[in-house]
């Protein structure tokens, strides 16, 4: 007894150490630290503020208590470390309440969590959301999107989530036509006798409407219904689209109730349950207003294809409609119950036998008309049934022939095996491979039942051959129009080397539940695009708002929830700095930009990670590149990005020189003539890391600076390789000439661009710049004074202050000729003690510079 005792004890002293008790109004942050948090009542997150969850960290509810959000939740934990929302009460199915959360205006984002044991897993009454790579397990209702009052609900993203063994529901829809429903599994759902479906579409009043998308999920083995929709007032208000899902194994495999919309490209297979008559149906349709277009889709292995009833009249195939999707072409095949009797259409309790369904342009699996009615009952075998027209019928076409040849550049390659490559054929819509060959001969000639338009590429089997080329020429692709039975004749396909490209398309059509950002699609050649960034725009400044990344064949999305400017399409200021987040398949890239302007307003951009160069991007009129760095700061490759139109750009990889280049430069100060017998200038150079010499191995940089005045260089200045810019002070007279190169002991490779700099001598006869009073310098703003610029010609004048790293800290205009700064930068914050310079540029162009010394 007495050791039964301390266990107890040493369990409840473990409990208060391990764990913190919480109820009532909870904001800020739950920690690991603090893991697990005990929900001993209902948590309330009142509106306006935000409950971050950290990773790892376990919400465990004592009793049947909510989790309630009025404010903001942000629960984004890690594929390693999930956050668990669980059920702490004995026995677990004494479910907990969950997590609901009502704010129309914040989104909340749930991304690697687990949810167990509720009775709303998430519940979203009218509140955005991102739901992404969870898992929902034993719970009564997996997630319940709520929209029934709203006009326009606020968007839901449901993504990459496992829902599996709800008693109910594992996704239900209450009028809510801004959710996106894409790339789950769903299984194992509906273990109630009672009938709800593993995604549930449900419609209540008169004026509703609940019209989601619903696509790329996994829907299989529920015990009920795959997917439902029921507008249980008749009232044609749930138009879903339900598409390219998979939907197999389940009692039924679509219900539609009184339901319309369209249903396409989805694969209904092998939808019963062993032994129970009433199940089976691929789609089952009832309802009056049920008038769904259904097309492109494969309906096999069930006991029926389609349960037609309650005189619904959807469209199967119309050859004589317009609408986009009534063009039938469902394969309807081997549908056979357990009995053995075919079951393509089977219809019931219809009261009107006027009704017709048109049922044109499918594949049956038969091709005549005695065959195909074998499977279908209508109005032939009973009065009141509708009459099914499915003549005329799609039967397959014969293949068409591609036959062709391959040659190529004797200068890039001395040869290239038939058997070292393979043909593609990608669609022109969306540029999927719809087929492949490899090749055994030159000429070569091969099948294909492709029925789209298409590009025809020739490639490497090994990726890393890089071996590129196509029909038309990389630059132009021809289009191919499939003609069936036909032969079609390819010109030579001619491969060259470094012909291959990436372009960048913006405004390209993407599906996102918000329309107004602006899409810019990233792809290989005529490929899917396998990274979509989806920008919120502001004069010349995009901010990334979601990206898409293509992964295993589906789209991965990621939200940012910190609205951060990205990139900048103009209007650059020298020194600029911000931070871009994207990511790089499945890794996240935190990378800083800043901007250089040379003394041609040229910008170049310097990208770096962890304080480490990783690119660098310079643009001119005649010339924009991206240099790529490696680990030891060369540069071995360049993108040649070329503008092909207004609206799409590509890059062509490209092998960089072995000696710096792209020397540019930018003036920071210049100084008076008297301080030091000549004219001093303080500038800022920056250039280009060259690629690795087969000769020598780079230790660093050479600046040097002669002057025909000057026996010796004026100025000869090593910098370490690492580096890529430097600020120095150059005095001379007369014509300068400034070169740079990369050394090896006393080895120098050739040099950069050179630089020529003219160093006036001033003459009391030429036109003097303005007076400009400047005072005090030195200036302590930390003790109350302000700077003051005085000149009677410098009225709306550009200011600009810079720190010695040449980046921007404050602007304005000169309102005045007398003119005060109190020494606050660009963030509102004062400037610390040191020496900043200013420069002033009129409106004629002239420019004034000076030292500022800040003291504290």
């Amino acid at each position: 007894m007495k050791k039964a005792l301390i266990i107890f004890f040493s369990l409840v002293i473990t409990l208060s150490l391990f764990a913190l008790e919480v109820s009532g109004e909870q904001y800020g942050l739950w920690s690991l630290d603090n893991s697990p948090y005990l929900l001993t009542g209902d948590v309330e997150v009142p509106e306006g503020t935000m409950l971050v969850i950290e990773p790892g960290v376990t919400v465990r509810a004592m009793g049947d208590f909510r989790l309630n959000v009025e404010g903001e939740i942000q629960a984004v934990g890690t594929e390693a470390d999930s956050i668990r929302f669980e059920n702490g009460q004995d026995p677990l199915t004494n479910t907990w309440k969950g997590v609901r959360f009502e704010n129309s205006f914040l989104q909340s984002n749930f991304k690697h969590c687990i949810f167990e044991y509720a009775d709303y897993g998430l519940n979203s009454v009218d509140s955005p959301a991102e739901i992404s790579y969870c898992r929902f397990s034993y719970n009564t209702r997996g997630i319940h999107l709520f929209g029934i009052g709203s006009d326009d609900p606020a968007v839901v993203n449901v993504h990459n989530n496992i829902i599996e063994h709800s008693v109910q529901n594992g996704i239900i829809i209450p009028q809510n036509s801004n959710a996106w429903i894409h790339h789950n599994e769903v299984r194992y759902n509906g273990t109630s006798p009672q009938y709800y479906g593993a995604i549930q579409l449900s419609n209540q009043s008169a004026g509703g409407q609940n019209n989601p998308i619903i696509e790329h999920n996994y829907v299989h083995n529920n015990f009920k219904q795959g997917i439902t929709a029921w507008d249980i007032v008749g009232a044609n208000a749930i138009n879903a689209t339900i598409r390219y899902n998979h939907i197999e194994s389940n009692l039924t495999g679509i219900y539609l109730l009184n339901a319309s919309g369209v249903v396409h490209d989805n694969i209904i297979i092998n939808n019963f349950i062993p032994g129970d008559a009433n199940s089976g149906a691929g789609m089952m349709i009832g309802g009056a207003t049920s008038a769904p277009h259904i097309a492109g889709n494969v309906l096999t292995g069930n006991f029926t294809a389609f349960y037609l009833a309650q005189n619904s009249v959807p469209i199967l195939g119309d050859i004589s409609s317009d609408h986009p999707f009534a063009y039938g072409e469902n394969i309807i095949q081997n549908n056979i119950d357990e009995s053995g009797t075919l079951h393509a259409i089977a219809c019931a309790s219809y009261t009107a036998g006027d009704n017709i369904i048109m049922a044109q342009n499918n594949d049956w699996g038969a091709y005549t008309a005695d065959e195909i009615m074998i499977g279908i009952m209508d109005h032939s075998v009973n009065p009141s049934f509708p009459t099914v027209i499915f003549e005329p019928w799609w039967e397959p076409l014969p293949a068409t022939t591609i036959s062709g040849t391959f040659g190529w550049d004797g200068n890039d390659y001395d040869s290239i095996l038939p058997e070292e490559l393979k043909i593609q054929l990608v669609t022109v819509e969306d540029g999927l491979v719809l087929d492949e060959y490899e090749l055994e001969n030159n000429p070569f000639s091969f099948e294909t039942e492709i029925d789209e338009p298409f590009y025809v590429l020739l490639c490497a089997i090994e990726p890393d051959d890089e071996i590129w080329a196509g029909v038309g020429g990389l630059d132009d692709l021809t289009i191919f129009e499939p003609a069936f039975g036909e032969t079609i004749e390819l010109d030579e396909i001619y491969i060259q080397k470094d012909m291959h490209y990436v372009r960048e398309i913006t405004g390209a059509p993407f599906n996102d539940p918000q329309s107004d950002l602006i899409a810019v699609s990233t792809s290989f050649l005529v490929y899917q695009p396998h990274d979509i960034k989806l920008f919120d725009e502001d004069g010349h400044e995009r901010y990334l708002v979601r990206q898409y990344i293509l992964m295993d064949g589906e789209y991965v999305s990621h939200h940012f929830q910190d609205y951060t400017l990205f990139y900048k399409t103009g209007d650059f200021e020298h020194g600029e700095i911000w931070q871009q987040s994207f990511y790089e398949g499945t890794q996240l890239i935190n990378r800083e930009v800043q901007t250089f302007i040379d003394e041609a307003d040229n910008p170049s951009f310097v990208y770096t990670i962890d304080e480490s160069m990783a690119a660098q991007e310079f643009i001119d009129q005649d010339e924009h590149r991206l240099y790529l760095y490696d680990a030891e700061h060369y540069a071995e490759n360049y993108l040649e990005i070329v503008q092909y139109s207004s609206s799409e750009r590509r890059f062509y990889k490209r092998d960089n020189v072995d000696h710096p280049s792209n020397f540019r430069y930018r003036i920071l100060l210049e100084m008076d003539e008297e301080d030091y017998g000549m004219q001093a200038r303080d500038i800022l150079f920056w250039w280009q890391a060259p690629a690795r010499s087969q000769s020598l191995d780079y230790e660093g940089y050479n600046l040097l600076a002669t002057s025909p005045h000057w026996s010796i260089p004026t100025h000869d200045q090593d910098i370490a390789f690492d580096q890529n810019c430097v600020e120095t002070r150059l005095i001379s007279e007369g014509t300068t000439t400034i070169s740079l190169t990369a050394f090896a002991g006393d080895e120098h490779s050739d040099p950069a661009n050179t630089i020529i700099l003219e160093y006036t001598v001033s003459n009391e006869d030429l036109v003097q710049k303005p007076e400009i009073r400047l005072y005090p310098n030195p200036v302590n703003f930390a003790g109350g004074e302000a700077l003051k610029i005085e000149s009677k010609e410098l009225a709306q004048a550009k200011m600009k202050v810079y720190n010695l790293r040449g980046q921007l800290v404050f602007s304005d205009i000169i309102s005045d000729e007398n003119y005060a700064w109190n020494g606050i930068n660009k963030q509102g914050k004062s400037l610390g003690s040191g020496v900043y310079m200013l420069r002033i540029e009129t409106k004629d162009g002239t420019k004034h510079q000076r030292k500022i010394l800040i003291m504290k």
